[in-house]
């Protein structure tokens, strides 16, 4: 006894469509602008986590400057 399985054709397409998406993405020019851009968003990444500390340093700062006039205020 045979059973038909009609989920096979849609496999199929699924598999050629991951292979051929693979091909042209990991191709030796797009594997190095992949890697590039990867190199690129980390470096973007640790400036913004930088930044970010300065940012907070700076506010840490203004909190102090805003709590010392408070003070020079009430004396």
């Amino acid at each position: 006894m045979l059973i038909k399985c009609s989920v096979l054709p849609i496999l199929s397409f699924a598999v050629d469509e991951h292979r051929k998406t693979y091909q042209r993405w990991f191709g030796i020019e797009n594997r190095k602008k992949a890697f590039g851009e990867v190199i690129s968003q980390k470096s973007l990444i640790e400036l913004q986590k930088n930044e970010i500390l300065a940012l907070r340093m700076e506010n840490e700062r203004l909190k102090l400057e805003v709590e010392r006039l408070k003070f020079l205020e009430n004396i």
